[in-house]
C-alpha cells in the first residue's frame, strides 16, 4: 500500500498537468542551436522533428533510431526497422512528459527524455540523457515550433552604451531611451527587493525511500520516490522542509551471478517537490547508503554483497549431513569409514548443486531506507516559491 506522501505527490503531478495533451506536442520542429547544449550528445541532432499524434498514438520518425511510437498512458509501445527495436515508456511528470527508450540493436542503450512545452506552446525543450552501460551523457535540445519567428538579441548601439543604458533588444525594436543623467536604478527607491535563497552544488541531502526498488526485479528507467527526512536551509530560511518528494529513476541494473557476479544498482535523482508544488530539476547521485546496504562506488552504483562465504557454508552443510548419514549406512552394513566418504562426496556434491543453481545475494533499496543524494548543480529559489513558514 502506497505511503500517504506517495498519493500527494501523484496527485500533485496529475493536477500539475492541467491541460497537457498529446496533441500539443503535434507539428513541424526546427532545431535552435544557440540555444541547446549538445556537447555531450552521442550524434547531431536532428534540424527538424515531425510529431505526429492519431489515435493516442505519437509517430516521430526523426526522434531516435529506427523510429519512435509511443503513447500517453505508461504503457511500453515497441517500435524499430529490421535493425533496431525500441521499447519506449512514457509518465506525465507535471506538465512535462517523461519518456524512456530502450533501444536495441547493433549498439544497444537507453534514451531517457523529458519534453516540456513553453507556455505559448511555441517552444519544445527536450532534456535528454544517453546511458551505455555505467556511462551517461546529458544534453538540452530547444526546437520552435514552424512558422514561429524566433527573433535574436542585439546589443545596443554605442551611444546607448556611453549614455549608461545597457542591455539587449529585440531585433527591429526601436531603441530605449537615453538616460539624461545617471544610470536608472533596477529598483524604485524604498521598494524592496524579491529575496533569493540557494542550495549549493555539492550539497548533500538524506532521502528515505517511499518505494523500494531491488536488483531482482527492477528494470531500467523505473521510477522511485523519496521524501527529505531533513530542512534544508539558506540565510536562516527554510527551503526544503522534511517531506519534500524526489523523484528518481534506475539508470542500471545487473542480477548477481550464478556462480560469480555480484548484483548492481544505480539510480539517478531527477526532480525534487517542495509541499507546495514548487520543482525544480536536475540529475544527482547517491552519495551515501546505510550500512550493509551494499558498496557504493565513485559513480553512485551500489554493489551486493558477494556470496563465497555463503557458498561455502551451503557445501559444508551439505557435506556435513552426507557425512554423517553415510556413516550410519556404512555401520549398519559393518562399512563405516567407506559409507561416511561416500556420503560426504554425495553431500557436497548437493552443496554444490544447491550454489549452482541459485544467485547471489540481491541488492536494493527497500521501503524506509535512508541514502543521501548529493547535488549536482545549484537551486535558485525566490522567496515567494518557497513554503510559508507556519
Amino acid at each position: 500500500m502506497l505511503k500517504s506522501g506517495t498519493v500527494l505527490f501523484l496527485a500533485a503531478c496529475a493536477a500539475a498537468r492541467g491541460a497537457g495533451t498529446l496533441e500539443d506536442f503535434a507539428g513541424t520542429w526546427r532545431y535552435q542551436p544557440s540555444k541547446s547544449e549538445t556537447a555531450w550528445l552521442p550524434s547531431p541532432p536532428v534540424q527538424e522533428l515531425v510529431i505526429a499524434v492519431a489515435a493516442g498514438k505519437v509517430t516521430c520518425a526523426a526522434c531516435g533510431s529506427g523510429g519512435w511510437i509511443f503513447t500517453g498512458d505508461g504503457k511500453p509501445l515497441k517500435s524499430g526497422d529490421a535493425t533496431v527495436r525500441n521499447s519506449i515508456g512514457t509518465k506525465w511528470e507535471g506538465s512535462a512528459l517523461l519518456i524512456n527508450a530502450l533501444v536495441s540493436g547493433p549498439s544497444s542503450y537507453t534514451v531517457m527524455d523529458r519534453w516540456k512545452l513553453g507556455r505559448d506552446n511555441a517552444t519544445l525543450t527536450i532534456q535528454r540523457v544517453v546511458q551505455r552501460g555505467a556511462s551517461e551523457s546529458e544534453s538540452r535540445l530547444v526546437y520552435t515550433r514552424e512558422g514561429v519567428a524566433v527573433q535574436p538579441p542585439v546589443l545596443e548601439d554605442p551611444a546607448e552604451l556611453r549614455s549608461g543604458v545597457t542591455g539587449v533588444r529585440p531585433l527591429g525594436a526601436a531603441p530605449a531611451a537615453r538616460a539624461a543623467g545617471p544610470p536608472a536604478q533596477a529598483a524604485e527607491p524604498g521598494k524592496a527587493e524579491t529575496a533569493s535563497f540557494e542550495i549549493s552544488r555539492g550539497t548533500k541531502i538524506p532521502l528515505r525511500v517511499i518505494t523500494g526498488v531491488s536488483s531482482k526485479s527492477a528494470q531500467e528507467g523505473e521510477r522511485v520516490y523519496l521524501e527529505t527526512t531533513f530542512p534544508v536551509m539558506d540565510k536562516g530560511r527554510m527551503i526544503i522542509p522534511p517531506g519534500s518528494q524526489v523523484a528518481a529513476s534506475v539508470t542500471y541494473v545487473q542480477q548477481a551471478g550464478r556462480v560469480k557476479g555480484r548484483s548492481e544498482l544505480m539510480l539517478r535523482f531527477e526532480s525534487l517537490v517542495l509541499p507546495n508544488g514548487v520543482t525544480r530539476d536536475f540529475r544527482s547521485r547517491v552519495s551515501s547508503v546505510e550500512p550493509g546496504a551494499g558498496e557504493l562506488d565513485s559513480e553512485g552504483k551500489v554493489k551486493g554483497p558477494g556470496s563465497k562465504g555463503e557458498d561455502a557454508r551451503k557445501v559444508g552443510e551439505a557435506t556435513a549431513t552426507g557425512a554423517a548419514v553415510g556413516s550410519v549406512v556404512g555401520a549398519a552394513t559393518g562399512r563405516y569409514g567407506a559409507g561416511a566418504a561416500i556420503g560426504a562426496a554425495a553431500g557436497a556434491a548437493a552443496g554444490l548443486g544447491r550454489v549452482l543453481g541459485g544467485r547471489g545475494p540481491d541488492t536494493g533499496f527497500h521501503r524506509g531506507d535512508v541514502v543521501e543524494m548529493v547535488l549536482d548543480r545549484t537551486l535558485s529559489f525566490t522567496e515567494p516559491e518557497l513554503p510559508k513558514v507556519q
